[in-house]
């Protein structure tokens, strides 16, 4: 079910206003998404949608520290620094800052 919202976010047509505000609307009130698919909307594809990826931030910050997919999400977060909102760098600080690797 959570993988929906990310189709459905795909689908949506972001130059038509009254869709893309619709679609901002739904997305806070969606259930909320699990790390993987915070993450696939830190891609490339959503790069020129920022409130889509201050969500998926607020939505990874929610994410207690001993989660252990973070770690190894570490790399794709780094790989996508280039499309990713400035709340990424402060999470990515602090993910590295808790780590006991």
């Amino acid at each position: 079910m959570l993988q929906a919202l990310i189709k459905f976010l795909k689908s949506v047509d972001w130059n038509h206003a009254q869709e893309q505000e619709e679609a901002f609307q739904l997305l806070e009130e969606w259930e909320p998404m699990d790390v993987d698919d915070a993450l696939e909307l830190l891609t490339s594809q959503f790069a020129h949608l920022p409130r889509i990826r201050q969500y998926a931030v607020r939505r990874l910050e929610t994410y207690p520290d001993e989660v252990p997919f973070f770690e190894s999400a570490t790399y794709r977060l780094i790989f996508n620094t280039h499309y990713t909102p400035p709340g990424i760098a402060i999470l990515l600080v602090t993910i590295s800052s808790s780590s006991t690797l």
